[in-house]
C-alpha cells in the first residue's frame, strides 16, 4: 500500500476516484493530498479454467466489503465472491470459472466507500485488477 501524507490539521474535501481514495487537507493555508492506492495480487497468475486462486489485496477500507470478479478472454464477467478487509487488506480463495475462455483474463476487486450521510457503502470506492491467463487444460492420456 502506498500512502503519502503530511500533517493533517483539517480535511476540507474528500474525493474518491478509480483505484484511489484522496483526501485534501489544509495545513497552514497549504493544500496537501493523501493517496491510498488499492492493489491486488493473484496467485498463481495462470492456469486452466476451474483453477483455485488466492486473491490478496491492500488499500481497501473497513467496513465495506470487497467484491471480486473475473473477466475472461471472451469478455464474460463472473462474480467470484467477496471479502471483508481488515487493516486495509484482505485475502480470498476463489475459483476461476470452469467455463472461462482460454486466453488473457483479469481478476478485479472493487469496493464501495462509506457514504457519511447514510452510513451505507454506496459511494464509488477503490478498485484494482490483475491479469490471470486461462490455459488450455491437458486432455487425459489414454494408455492401454
Amino acid at each position: 500500500m502506498r500512502l503519502r501524507a503530511t500533517a493533517i490539521a483539517r480535511i476540507t474535501a474528500l474525493a474518491v476516484g478509480a483505484g484511489s481514495l484522496q483526501a485534501l487537507a489544509s495545513v497552514s493555508g497549504r493544500a496537501h493530498r493523501a493517496i491510498r492506492t488499492a492493489q491486488i495480487s493473484v496467485q498463481p497468475s495462470s492456469g486452466p479454467a476451474g483453477k483455485h486462486v488466492t486473491v490478496t489485496g491492500s488499500g481497501f477500507a473497513f467496513p465495506c466489503r470487497v467484491y471480486i470478479s473475473f473477466t475472461d478472454a471472451g469478455d464474460v464477467v463472473t462474480f467470484l465472491g467477496s471479502a471483508s478487509p481488515s487493516g486495509g487488506a484482505f485475502q480470498a480463495r476463489e475459483v476461476i470459472p470452469p467455463t472461462a475462455a482460454v486466453g488473457r483474463g483479469r481478476v478485479s476487486a472493487h469496493q464501495n466507500s462509506m457514504n457519511p450521510a447514510t452510513h451505507l457503502c454506496s459511494y464509488p470506492g477503490p478498485s484494482a485488477k490483475r491479469r490471470f491467463t486461462v490455459t488450455a487444460s491437458r486432455a487425459p492420456s489414454l494408455s492401454g
